[in-house]
């Protein structure tokens, strides 16, 4: 059905809420944790849980960056390579403070595939709900293309990244194509999303969302834009 990266950090409940709404709306699904070398010990009891359970697999994680992003995107880099080992041509990459909100349908991936397909300058799908900061500014900013049941932006530079986000559903084989590697920021990816002329659309039925103010191990205070 789908490849699912998860990426997690010393956050327990969390990645229990997390992949319980993977179980629950994308059962059929291979779900596969990175986790950024957590300390909290609760991290590894939910990991050994699902385990047991066959129902995860845990990716080794990688070299840790110092910085407000730890090893995520050394972790998403490896999560990359990990679907063009595996053959997969789409994956799905989550945060733990993130859950899914619906099932995903096969319905759901035939539009991605369909909308890269006809899409090709598009690195990956945002299958987010959007933040209630953004709505007000967003007004106006999108158009709906029917055929594609997707949202392009005519002025997402303004708020947020115009062509990158750090979780929805990215095309592998098109990342293997540019070279693609993860650079350390999504304000950094989103550059070099730029520089290669690419888009991100929105789907018009999401099935993803942010957990409402979710505490954080790499900032030390809570941050605006993590607001829900």
């Amino acid at each position: 059905m789908l490849n699912i990266y998860v990426f997690s950090y010393n956050r327990p409940q969390f990645l229990e809420n997390c992949l319980s709404s993977i179980q629950r709306h994308a059962p059929g699904a291979g779900v596969h944790v990175l986790d950024d070398n957590s300390v909290d010990p609760g991290v590894a009891e939910v990991l050994d849980k699902w385990m047991r359970k066959r129902s995860v697999k845990v990716i080794p994680p990688g070299m840790t960056t110092l910085g407000l992003h730890g090893g995520l995107y050394n972790n998403m880099q490896r999560a990359f390579d990990h679907g063009l080992d595996s053959g997969a041509d789409i994956g799905l990459f989550i945060q733990d403070d993130m859950q899914l909100v619906r099932e995903i349908t096969p319905q759901d991936i035939a539009v991605a595939r369909n909308y890269f397909s006809l899409t090709p300058n598009a690195l990956e799908m945002n299958v987010l709900f959007f933040k209630e900061m953004y709505r007000e500014n967003n007004n106006g900013s999108y158009s709906l293309d029917t055929s594609l049941n997707i949202y392009h932006s005519k002025d997402w530079g303004r708020t947020a990244p115009a062509c990158f986000c750090d979780v929805g559903i990215f095309h592998f084989g098109r990342m293997k194509e540019l070279s693609w590697s993860f650079e350390q920021g999504e304000g950094e990816n989103d550059e070099k999303a730029q520089k290669y002329s690419l888009t991100m659309g929105c789907y018009a039925f999401p099935f993803m969302m942010n957990l409402p103010f979710p505490k954080t191990e790499y900032y030390r205070s809570k941050l605006l834009l993590l607001r829900a």
